[in-house]
């Protein structure tokens, strides 16, 4: 996809057209929200919310007629240091995401979480020169890839009638003047069992039953080291990882076994002066051979690297470049797609 690029289509499959261009004006970057912070409903008690759309809508519309898109809507109720959250919201895993890509954000590339319907509960006490974060939650399951392997009309997370499971454990501290640390781990669980898969579905071969589990860990690193250096990365492994944009986009193979992989990303950003940022960093998706068939996406990596200019307080004017390479089992050659983008902001 140009606008939200993820992995490069096989350059070198029978009848594959290799070093196709394209070239996109859009302003789906475009977002408006609306949020509330500390209304008081008792001398303890106090409520946050927010909305937030933008224009990433690609069945339905045109480039001249754009949909709305709700990226979050959520309430949140507060007491002393007990959060409890409820509606559209960020995964609780993976918490970090790269500065670069701003659509798909090195999504199957890398960089895993998205948002979804949940309920979580986060504990926050302060310790030491900042807080430490606990935090649980029942979340959708299939809310980002609809999977629906048995062909029946309802999607998995749903039919399962399991929530998917998320934890988070971390801490953000201050580090002397300028400087901070966050650093956690995550993970996620969620199972299908007794998946009825009816003989006529072409979806998987030789079984009926299968057991879907879905499963990951992650460790998130993030260290703003002085005013002009910030280093930030994460690295995860798992399997059945399309819902969380792990595993290159796939779940199970022909076989109805799920797909594992490993990756993560890592990113520093340099800052000159008080208008440019220079921002340079590496992302990798590694699926496991074993787990999938010749034709499947193994491998997506992505070097990159953005600067960005600040000609007022408020207004960003940034050029990024992502090189992303995929390879697919069976084939020898690289699959390579070149990103350029040219992207002009203003905050208010």
């Amino acid at each position: 996809n140009n606008l939200v690029p993820m992995w490069v289509l096989n350059e070198h499959a029978p009848g594959a057209i290799k070093d196709d261009a394209s070239i996109a004006y859009h302003p789906r970057l475009t977002r408006l929200g609306l949020r509330f912070k500390g209304y008081a409903l008792s001398e303890n008690w106090t409520l946050d919310g927010g909305v937030e759309i933008d224009f990433q809508v690609f069945d339905a519309g045109s480039e001249s007629r754009q949909v709305p898109r709700m990226r979050l809507g959520y309430m949140r109720l507060n007491y002393k240091d007990l959060h409890i959250m409820a509606g559209q919201h960020w995964d609780i895993i993976s918490t970090l995401y790269p500065n670069v890509n701003l659509n798909g954000v090195n999504w199957n590339a890398g960089n895993t979480g998205d948002r979804r319907p949940q309920v979580r509960l986060t504990y926050s006490p302060a310790v030491g020169n900042g807080k430490i974060l606990l935090t649980g939650g029942l979340t959708e399951a299939g809310a980002v890839n609809m999977s629906d392997v048995d062909k029946n009309g309802v999607p998995d997370g749903i039919d399962s009638s399991v929530p998917l499971l998320q934890g988070w454990f971390g801490t953000d501290q201050k580090l002397g003047e300028n400087g901070a640390i966050k650093a956690g781990v995550w993970g996620h669980y969620w199972e299908e069992t007794d998946l009825f898969i009816p003989p006529d579905v072409p979806a998987v071969v030789d079984t009926t039953i299968a057991d879907l589990r879905s499963w990951s860990d992650g460790l998130v690193l993030k260290v703003t080291a002085t005013k002009w250096l910030m280093l930030q990365g994460e690295v995860w492994t798992g399997e059945n990882l399309g819902d969380i944009r792990g595993g290159i986009g796939q779940t199970i193979n022909l076989d109805a076994e799920e797909v594992g992989a490993t990756g993560g990303w890592a990113e520093a950003d340099f800052t000159l002066g008080k208008k440019l940022v220079l921002i340079a960093g590496y992302t990798m998706d590694d699926v496991k051979d074993e787990d999938i068939m010749d034709g499947m996406r193994a491998k997506n990596q992505a070097p990159y690297g953005a600067l960005r200019w600040k000609p007022f307080k408020n207004l960003m004017i940034t050029g990024e470049y992502v090189r992303f390479e995929t390879t697919y089992l069976g084939y020898d050659e690289t699959s390579v797609n070149n990103h350029v983008v040219a992207h002009m902001m203003y905050f208010f």
